[in-house]
Order: structure tokens, then C-alpha cells, then sequence
């Protein structure tokens, strides 16, 4: 090639990469127009700055989010122009970061041209020069500050709501309180009038004044399960019983109800052949009253019919299903899809005509459904009702022969015992000295805390009964002063209206040895009183293994046996016997994460495991349940639950070694 023709081709190809670098700027032109056009469209403010934090470039959007003008925002530092002192600190921080080449998304509290507070969030990245070297920071901004104030909004509406919900339990509680004492009063002296000489017309209307006290107590005690369970905080317990004498026990309340109406009451229970299960009688008891009591109450001719089924499962688990029909008016299928709704009526006129709080299915639901099981409804119109049960059970390994106490054998033995009755309701004291004049007992009298303290330092008592809430110093202040100042151990059993379950872990903590609900039976207060006043102390070998067991906290739970060798014997069998079933339900949750599960067996858990002094790990019980809540099973609930089933197993081992 001649030189002629080398300069020929040489410019040649200058023209060409002259073309392609024009055609190559503007594509980049375009697509920098592109950027600057999405930026641009979705309003997203541009800032670029230097290490230090002055400004070196910011778009059109970034100076209408700050109010400022571009001039007004280069060579400044963004800092001082924008940002509070608390701001200052966090984006020294950032920037520090983003020299080490690193990018994050945050939100931005800022200040505006007219000192208004927004809030933007940033998504910042390293600003790269030419060679890839650092030259400070570039972020995108986005104005938040509609969202934020929903926030702040939704969480002002939420403090509400709870501020309201706090309200409505100590409304609750209180109302509770005072329905509870007079109605204690009545209900006592109704069931000391019904022991007595009636004629016909007298035992008549004894008969309607208990029925209709004891349907008092039942729409409160609904109204407080509803609450309850509105806040997380039912129960379910897990103990032995023969479940067909339950169920008797419980229909047999509707017999005579069932004459009166003239309709049939048929029950067709199952053949357990004698078997105890583990679960709690006393729920299910309220399921089936609401349930069987709706079927009789709609049931005007025809019947009732009541039937259970045994399925037997892997192990010891069981199946127990119920179903209940009857001929009564039915319901339409419209009212169907909201028949589990609380205070739910078809309509105004069942309420005037057949009378209700409208919870009863409400409260049936969530019980069973909190035991693990279902409940199905079918009904029409003019036609009748079915509904289906299917609840999860265990086999228990109890004798069926429990041995029941007569009255009159209670009262016998707590023949001279020294009682103090502390109590500031006068109908509640006569009720109390009815009961106790049969147990041929001692009674002294005080009307309020401070008397009851006086008392107990002048003459010597077997065992207190303290109401909770009296004039001049409650029932707890009084206990903690007996305990903590007089260092008595006498046992004392707390009366209360108040059925909040707080409540009893309150008196409790204060040193009450046990708890009665207001209005209490005649047998249930002679049987607490049985309880804790027996003379049998502990014997110093348990004493001493009670005190150097190294693997338990015993502390607590020494607070409530007190001195009876029999009552240790039978807490300690009761934690062995229900411990290692729910510790297994609880590690069973944990391996499946399910979440829901793990929330209601920890909250199962957490008093027994506390009494005896087992507590989790970098949580507490409250901590892992809101870690739960909001985080789901994350690495650090996981963890602390981990604890609680190791130290639970650890305890199962040391109470076994401490009834041998």
C-alpha cells in the first residue's frame, strides 16, 4: 500500500469513529434523557454530594421537595440546610459508610425551606468517578410523608384501641365485682334457705330465686369469657376426669327443664368402658350448657337428642365427637354465615321472646377451637338443628373411682378449727357464719385488713379467709403485711368477686395461699378450707432436699404449699403429671414453626414454669409472644424456647426427685 493510499484509509476510519462516537453520545444522551425522565416522572428527588456532605448537584424534583432553588443548594452543606442536630449525627454515620463502599435504604427525618417537618426515604449508593474511584455519595429521594403521618395516625388509632380495650377489662372487672358481692349474698343464702324446712310454695320459690341467680352468674361469667378471649387470655387446663360422668353431670341440669316444655330430652353417650381423659371438664361443660341450653330453649315440641362418639387415635390420643339436634325453629341460612358472631341474634324478637346475651355459641366456639377442635351447624327454618363437635383428647392413665365427700363429713373435719373470716360486706359475713356454724369452727370477725392484722397478733388462727378488696387496707396489702412484716406462714384463702384470672395471680403473688370467685358454693369454700388446714408438716429430710435442690427455684412455690407434706405431694404430681405433656406440644410446635401453637402453649406454660422457676433465655414469656407476634419464629425466639423445653425437662427431673 502506497502512502497516498495508508493516508486515504487512516481517514477513512477517523470519519468513522468520528460517526460512531457521535452516534455513540447520543445514546448516552438518550438514555441519561431517559433517566432523568423516569426521576423526573415518579418525582424522585436527585442529590449528589461530596464526602464532607456539601451538595454538588441536585434535579428539579429534589429542589421542590426541599423548597430550595438548585443555586441555593450547591456548594451548601445539605446538613446544616436540612437536617436537626439528632439527623446530623445518623448522616455523619452514612456517609462515613458510604466512603467504605457501602449502599443502604433508610428513612430521613427533614426540614424544608419553611422549617415544616417531612420525612423522605433514601435509597444511597457511593458516587463513582470516572476511574471507579469514591467521590461521595448520590441518592435518590422519595417524599414519604403522607405515609408517615397514616403511620402515626394508625398507631395514635391503635393506642386508642388499647387504651379502650384497658378501659373495657377494668370495666369489666369492676362491674364483675360489683354484681358479684350482693349476688354472692343471695346465692349463699338461697342455698342455706334451700337446706332448711320448706313447705311446697316455699321451696317453690327458693327453687326460681337459685335459677334465676344462677343465670345472673352465667351471662357474666360469658360476658367476662368473651373478654377474656378477646384479649388472648383464656384458659384451657389439661386434667383428669371420667368424661360420660361429666357429660351426665352437665345434661342433667336440662332435665327438668325438658318436662317443663314438654319435650324429650334423649342422651346416647358413648362406651368409654370406664377410661379417664386428659382435658378440661369444666369447658367442656360450658360448651355443651350453651349448646344443649340453646337446642331446649328454641325447642318447643319434639326433642333434643344428645350424642357422643369415641374414635380412637395413634397412641393415647382420642377423637370425642358430640352432635346435638333437635326440632326446635331453626334458623335461616341467611343467619347461618354469622351465628358464631358475639351478641348475634337472628333477630330482635328472639332476644325479647326467649331472652340471651347472644354469646353462648360466640364463647362455645373459641373454646373449642382453642382445645384443637370444630364445630359444624346445619339448620333450616320451621325444621330443627344440628350441631356437630369434634374435640382432640388423650387417654389418661387415672383410676375411675374417685372418692366423693360428703357434706356433712367436710364439715366434721374442720370441727375447732381457729378461723379468721375477714370480710367488709355484712350479707357476705352472714353468709359466711351460716356455712362455718355447721362446721362447728371458731370464728373471729374483722371488717377490714388492718383488724384482720390486729387479730391474728392477739390470738392464734388455722387458717384466714381475706377478702380482697375492703376499706381502710385491702385483702392484699393486709396479706403481704402478715407475710413480709409478721412472717406468719397461716395459710390464707382470698375472697374476690373479681374473676379476671390477673386477679388471682395478683393474691397470689401478694402470698395467698388460694382463691375463691365470688359467689362460691358451701362445698367448694368448706373444700378449701379442708385443703390448707391440716396439721401435717413437712418433715426436715424434705425440707432439706427442698432447699438444696439445685436444678429448681423452689421459692414460689413454697409461698403457696406452705407446711402440708400432702399438699407438696399433690402440686409436685400435678406438674409431672401435666408438664411433660405440654412441654412434648410445645417441642412439636417449635419443630413444625407453627406459630400460633408455640403463642398458646407458651402462654399455657408460663405460669407453672414460672412458680417453679423456670424461665426462658434472652426473652422473657412476654418477649417471646411478641417476637412471635411480630416477627414470626425467628432465630432469637427460637433460641429462648429452645430454653424453656431444656430447663422444663431439667425441672421434670428434680421434682421427680423430690417426691422420690
Amino acid at each position: 500500500m502506497t502512502q497516498e493510499e495508508e493516508i486515504k484509509f487512516l481517514r477513512q476510519r477517523v470519519a468513522e469513529l468520528e460517526q460512531y462516537s457521535v452516534a455513540a453520545q447520543k445514546v448516552i444522551v438518550n438514555r441519561e434523557a431517559k433517566f432523568k425522565g423516569i426521576i423526573d416522572n415518579f418525582r424522585l428527588g436527585l442529590l449528589e454530594v461530596e464526602p464532607s456532605g456539601v451538595i454538588i448537584r441536585a434535579n428539579q424534583a429534589f429542589c421542590e421537595m426541599s423548597g430550595y432553588s438548585c443555586e441555593e443548594l450547591f456548594g451548601k452543606d445539605g446538613g446544616d440546610l436540612l437536617l436537626d442536630e439528632q439527623e446530623k449525627e445518623r448522616m455523619k454515620e452514612r456517609n462515613a459508610s458510604r466512603i467504605e463502599g457501602e449502599e443502604d435504604v433508610y428513612e430521613l427525618r427533614v426540614l424544608n425551606k419553611n422549617r415544616e417537618t417531612r420525612y423522605w426515604l433514601v435509597s444511597a449508593a457511593p458516587l463513582l468517578g470516572d476511574e471507579g474511584d469514591i467521590q461521595g455519595s448520590i441518592g435518590i429521594h422519595w417524599d414519604i410523608t403522607h405515609l408517615k403521618e397514616m403511620e402515626f395516625e394508625l398507631t395514635e388509632a391503635k393506642r386508642i384501641a388499647e387504651d379502650s380495650s384497658k378501659a373495657k377489662a377494668m370495666f369489666l372487672a369492676n362491674m364483675s365485682h360489683e354484681i358479684r358481692t350482693p349476688l354472692n349474698g343471695i346465692v349463699g343464702m338461697a342455698e342455706q334457705l334451700a337446706q332448711s324446712q320448706l313447705d311446697a310454695d316455699q321451696r317453690y320459690f327458693t327453687d326460681i330465686m337459685r335459677s334465676a341467680s344462677s343465670t345472673l352468674l352465667s351471662i357474666i361469667n360469658d360476658v367476662l369469657d368473651i373478654s377474656k378471649i378477646e384479649s388472648g387470655k383464656f384458659s384451657i387446663e389439661t386434667i383428669s376426669f371420667n368424661l360420660n360422668e361429666n357429660i351426665r353431670r352437665t345434661l342433667s341440669i336440662f332435665e327438668e327443664k325438658a318436662k317443663l316444655s314438654d319435650i324429650s330430652l334423649d342422651i346416647d353417650l358413648m362406651d368409654d368402658r370406664g377410661i379417664m381423659h386428659l382435658g378440661d371438664p369444666h369447658r367442656l361443660s360450658q360448651v355443651l350448657f350453651n349448646i344443649v341450653g340453646n337446642a331446649i330453649k328454641f325447642t318447643h315440641t319434639g326433642y333434643v337428642r344428645v350424642t357422643s362418639k369415641l374414635e380412637r387415635g395413634e397412641n393415647d390420643v382420642c377423637w370425642v365427637s358430640f352432635s346435638i339436634e333437635d326440632t326446635g325453629v331453626g334458623m335461616d341460612m341467611s343467619y347461618l354465615a354469622k351465628v358464631f358472631e358475639a351478641f348475634s341474634q337472628e333477630d330482635s324478637s328472639i332476644t325479647r321472646k326467649f331472652g340471651g346475651s347472644g354469646l353462648g355459641l360466640s364463647i362455645a366456639r373459641s373454646i373449642i377451637q382453642i382445645m384443637g377442635g370444630t364445630i359444624q351447624i346445619e339448620s333450616e327454618k320451621g325444621k330443627g338443628t344440628r350441631v356437630d363437635i369434634r374435640i382432640p383428647m388423650r387417654i389418661s392413665n387415672d383410676k375411675t373411682k374417685q372418692e366423693i365427700v360428703e357434706m356433712t363429713d367436710l364439715h366434721k373435719s374442720l370441727k375447732g378449727l381457729r378461723v379468721l373470716a375477714v370480710e367488709d360486706n355484712e350479707l357476705n359475713r352472714m353468709v359466711l357464719q351460716v356455712i362455718l356454724k355447721k362446721c362447728e369452727v371458731m370464728v373471729s370477725i374483722a371488717h377490714n385488713g388492718q383488724e384482720a392484722i390486729d387479730l391474728i397478733q392477739e390470738k392464734e388462727f388455722d387458717i384466714v379467709l381475706m377478702d380482697v378488696q375492703m376499706p381502710i387496707l385491702d385483702g392484699l396489702e393486709a396479706t403481704k403485711f402478715i407475710r413480709e412484716d409478721l412472717h406468719y406462714s397461716i395459710p390464707i384463702i382470698g375472697l374476690s368477686a373479681n374473676a379476671m384470672r390477673e386477679e388471682m395471680e395478683i393474691c397470689k403473688q401478694a402470698g395467698m395461699n388460694d382463691y375463691l370467685v365470688k359467689p362460691y358454693s358451701e362445698r367448694a369454700l368448706v373444700e378449701v378450707m379442708k385443703k390448707w388446714s391440716l396439721e401435717e408438716k413437712i418433715p426436715e429430710a424434705i425440707q432439706e432436699e427442698f432447699s438444696n435442690e439445685k436444678e429448681l427455684d423452689l421459692s414460689m412455690l413454697k409461698q403457696y404449699v406452705g407446711n402440708d407434706v400432702n399438699v407438696l405431694k399433690e402440686v409436685v404430681g400435678g406438674y409431672l403429671e401435666h408438664l411433660p405433656p405440654q412441654l412434648n406440644r410445645l417441642e412439636l410446635a417449635l419443630v413444625g414453626a407453627d406459630v400460633l401453637a408455640l403463642r398458646h402453649e407458651l402462654h399455657q406454660l408460663k405460669a407453672s414454669m414460672e412458680i417453679i422457676g423456670v424461665r426462658p433465655e434472652g426473652l422473657s414469656f412476654a418477649g417471646i409472644s411478641n417476637e412471635l407476634k411480630t416477627e414470626g419464629l425467628s432465630p432469637l425466639a427460637k433460641a429462648a424456647i429452645d430454653t424453656v423445653i431444656v430447663k422444663g425437662k431439667e425441672a421434670i427431673v428434680g421434682l421427680r426427685k423430690l417426691v422420690g
